[in-house]
């Protein structure tokens, strides 16, 4: 199986915290995507900007009302305690399925004396992402042009931007009766890791995050022996209806993902359970992997984020704070409502309001 490669789209609605950081990343709801293709996000306070395939992308305008706030809220309690680390080694972090940049850009700034490699599979897409982190000066990133499964080869990839997937060798006269595919090459994880150890002498891989469509199983296959040696914790789309539509049965995908793991955690509060990160119960990897896809389908719209920490591991002591915080929603919609009140939208929109007093 190979590994189709995509970036999500975080729900606005989904906000969880009144701790500052929680709000980082709030004010990046105010970018305006311009007709020339471009948005500017704000990420810990410095300005992006991003490029996107077209003015009418769907990620790229998603990024004006849900940008990707529960994944740079993970990153800063992460890496919270980054300025007094001593590295002796190189540390890397993953990001597959980079897209055009922006979660790469949230690694690199959260954790700068990281490499991080943001390995995105659709051609066009790839000189997007290489163009973004080039205007943005993000120099630490490393963009592989790779799509990434369970063994190395060829694959056959229809790109759609966003939604462009690797493409079953049984499927491909199918699609190309329709559009053309390319040529990609396929890599697992574990071979891009063993190429730049071998090169660099990596220390640690602390996150990998894995943002696919429907082959998480084929790209967590792929990367066992880095799982096994330098204990990441996994960062994972999960979508039931990709699952499904490439021909797996949701939950044993699901329990392929998370066997042996240590813990398993959804991301994004719920007004039954606030917290940010919240803990999935079972006795084993079925039980654990039927909750995770009856909610993902009942509640989740069939998408979600979850966190995975490998075996033998447990969660940061950096994120147990995050873990366990119970939201003020009154604050953190106050916090919302500053934040708005600081955006271009508000100020471009003054001059309407004060007509509307008028009339």
């Amino acid at each position: 199986m190979i590994v189709s490669v995509r970036v999500a789209l975080v729900r606005l609605s989904d906000t969880a915290s009144v701790d500052t950081r929680e709000m980082l990343g709030g004010e990046n709801y105010v970018g305006v995507v311009a007709p020339t293709g471009e948005i500017t996000l704000s990420i810990a306070g410095r300005q992006f900007a991003f490029e996107g395939v077209s003015s009418d992308d769907v990620y790229l305008n998603s990024l004006q009302h849900a940008p990707d706030r529960h994944f740079e809220l993970f990153c800063s309690y992460l890496f919270q305690s980054e300025t007094n680390r001593q590295a002796t080694g190189e540390r890397v972090l993953l990001d597959v399925g980079a897209n055009i940049g922006v979660t790469a850009a949230i690694l690199s700034t959260y954790c700068p004396s990281a490499s991080v490699l943001a390995v995105e599979a659709g051609p066009n897409l790839f000189e997007v992402l290489r163009r973004n982190l080039d205007r943005n000066a993000l120099s630490s990133v490393t963009p592989l042009h790779l799509a990434v499964g369970d063994h190395n080869g060829v694959a056959q990839f229809f790109e759609a931007s966003a939604f462009g997937h690797v493409v079953e060798e049984s499927d491909v006269d199918g699609i190309q009766s329709e559009v053309p595919t390319v040529d990609v090459e396929l890599r697992t994880i574990d071979s891009v890791v063993s190429e730049r150890a071998a090169n660099f002498g990596i220390e640690t891989i602390d996150l990998i995050k894995v943002d696919i469509e429907g082959a998480e199983p084929a790209a967590i296959a792929g990367m066992q022996q880095t799982i096994s040696t330098y204990s990441p914790l996994l960062w994972v789309e999960l979508n039931s209806w990709s699952l499904m539509s490439t021909g797996q049965h949701p939950i044993a995908a699901v329990q392929q993902i998370v066997q042996g793991c240590a813990e398993v955690f959804r991301v994004g509060g719920t007004p039954n359970d606030p917290r940010f990160l919240r803990p999935v119960e079972g006795s084993d990897s079925l039980s654990i992997a039927r909750s995770l896809v009856h909610d993902n389908v009942v509640f989740g719209g069939s998408w979600e984020d979850i966190v995975i920490v490998p075996p033998g591991g447990q969660l940061p002591g950096s994120l147990r704070e995050l873990k366990d915080h119970q939201p003020d929603e009154i604050a953190a919609l106050q916090n919302e409502l500053r934040l708005m009140k600081g955006s271009k939208i508000w100020r471009y929109s003054a001059p309407l309001r004060r007509l509307r007093r008028r009339l």
